[in-house]
C-alpha cells in the first residue's frame, strides 16, 4: 500500500538495488513552479492545460494524500463560485473525467480515484515522490556536521523551482501552504549564503542568489547578487546588475 503515510507518498526515494528499475517503480510528481509528472522515466502529460478542473481535482487529490479531500470541501474550492445547481453531481463528473484520463494514459495501471467516508482519496500502487515533500525532507534531515547540511540545504534549493502549485493559487488553501513552502525556501537561500560567505565561496553563492533574484524580485537577493559578484571582483558587472535591479 503506496498511500502516503507519515506525510509522505510511499519511500521518500525507492529502495532498490536494481538501477534499471529505479525510474519506473515510482511516479514522480512536480508541484514548485509548475505541475507535471513523470512515469517510467518519461514525461506523462494529462491534459493540454493544468488549469481545467479535472488537472486541479487532481493537484489537490495528490496534495491531501491519504487523508483524501471530503466531497463537501472538493465542491466548495472548485464549484461554489460558478452558478452549479448540482455541484455534487458536477463534482462526479469531473471525477469521472479524471479516472478516463488517466485510463487514456495508463496511469490507471497505478493509480486510481477511491471513494470512502464521504470523500476521494488517490490510490497507489507504487511510491509517489513529490519534490515538496523531498524538499521538507532535505530542510528537517538531522545531520551530525556542517557538511551533511549543507548537502541537505542545496539539495532543496535545487528541487525548488517555484511557487507551490501555482495552477491552484486562487485557492486560500494552497495559498495559505505555499507562502508556507516560499518561507522555507528564503531561509534555505539565506542559510546557504551565510555558510558560503563564512567560506568565501562566492562562486557557488551566486547562482542560488540570482535564482532567488528570478523568482522574486527582492531587494535582499539582488543585493546578495552584487555582492557576490564585487567579492569575486567583478566590480562592473555589479552595478550593471545593481542597476538592472533598480536599487541604484
Amino acid at each position: 500500500d503506496y498511500r502516503m503515510k507519515d506525510g509522505f507518498w510511499g519511500e521518500t526515494e525507492p529502495q532498490t538495488t536494481d538501477q534499471s528499475k529505479m525510474s519506473h517503480d515510482f511516479l514522480r510528481v512536480q508541484m514548485l513552479g509548475g505541475f507535471s509528472l513523470i512515469w517510467k522515466g518519461k514525461p506523462i502529460t494529462l491534459e493540454r492545460t493544468n488549469r481545467t478542473k479535472t488537472m486541479r481535482i487532481f493537484q489537490m487529490l495528490l496534495y491531501e494524500g491519504i487523508s483524501g479531500a471530503p466531497s463537501e470541501r472538493l465542491m466548495e474550492v472548485f464549484f461554489s463560485d460558478e452558478h452549479v445547481t448540482d455541484p455534487a453531481n458536477n463534482l462526479k463528473v469531473t471525477v469521472s473525467h479524471l479516472r478516463r484520463t488517466l485510463k487514456k494514459s495508463g496511469l490507471d495501471q497505478v493509480l486510481d480515484v477511491r471513494y470512502s467516508s464521504g470523500g476521494y482519496y488517490l490510490d497507489s500502487k507504487i511510491p509517489i515522490v513529490i519534490d515538496y515533500q523531498e524538499f521538507l525532507n532535505d530542510l528537517n534531515k538531522p545531520v551530525s556536521n556542517q557538511e551533511e547540511r549543507l548537502e541537505n540545504l542545496l539539495h532543496a534549493e535545487s528541487l525548488y523551482g517555484g511557487e507551490f502549485l501555482p495552477h491552484l493559487n486562487d485557492r486560500e488553501l494552497v495559498m495559505v501552504f505555499a507562502s508556507s513552502i516560499r518561507e522555507k525556501y528564503f531561509a534555505c537561500v539565506r542559510e546557504l549564503a551565510r555558510i558560503f560567505e563564512e567560506r568565501q565561496e562566492w562562486s557557488r553563492l551566486l547562482p542560488i542568489s540570482g535564482r532567488a533574484a528570478t523568482r522574486y524580485h527582492h531587494e535582499e537577493w539582488h543585493c546578495l547578487c552584487v555582492d557576490c559578484l564585487i567579492n569575486m571582483g567583478q566590480v562592473a558587472a555589479a552595478w550593471e546588475a545593481y542597476k538592472r535591479a533598480n536599487l541604484a
